[in-house]
């Protein structure tokens, strides 16, 4: 296993995945309509998105992902008032980690833009999930409709063990409280429509 550095563009945030290996996390490309427009919403589509519309990110563990410095520096945007917690810097617009909004559940998904290049050789080749909603010609695409069984089975078996070894905190965005440490918005009616537009 391999602790791997976290950074945003400017390198104002900073920080550490640890424990990486193919066994503790699940690397993934989302082609979802949330993780793309997020993408959108925060300008950095044409850079970060692939060819297909999808979204890089490695799972793995509140627990696991430490921010030494930039706390300051991020806020947190939610898409729908109920909506996933979407972690970005304010200083230079670099995506960080997505959580579900349930305190106990062990699980952040880092987005592997912001983790070294040669990240793949810690957690394995991605597993590209959501198909159904990628962009441009799919008969070119390696990716499951929605997820395979295997990941889904494999997902919840980690996200049981890591539970009961307490991984759900501490998380770098939250406080022994569990409140968001970080300013969080919720995108109007019209934001969300905005950076829809293109599918």
């Amino acid at each position: 296993m391999s602790d791997l550095p976290v950074r945003c563009d400017c390198g104002a945030v900073r920080g550490t995945l640890r424990g990486v290996s193919a066994s503790t996390v699940q690397a993934v490309i989302c082609h979802c309509d949330d993780c793309r427009s997020f993408m959108r919403h925060i300008g950095r589509a044409d850079d970060l998105l692939t060819d297909h519309g999808g979204v890089f990110v490695v799972q793995s563990t509140p627990k696991r992902l430490e921010l030494e410095a930039g706390l300051d520096q991020v806020e947190c945007v939610r898409q729908s008032p109920r909506g996933l917690l979407r972690f970005v810097t304010t200083c230079c617009r670099t995506p960080l980690a997505n959580m579900v909004d349930k305190p106990g559940l062990p699980f952040v998904g880092v987005i592997r833009h912001t983790l070294p290049t040669d990240t793949e050789t810690h957690t394995g080749p991605p597993v590209g999930i959501h198909g159904r909603l990628a962009l441009g010609d799919r008969t070119t695409l390696a990716c499951h409709d929605k997820a395979p069984a295997a990941l889904l089975m494999r997902t919840a078996y980690r996200l049981a063990l890591r539970k009961l070894q307490g991984e759900a905190r501490p998380s770098p965005f939250h406080g022994a409280d569990g409140a968001l440490k970080v300013p969080v918005r919720v995108l109007t009616r019209e934001e969300r429509e905005a950076a829809r537009v293109g599918g």
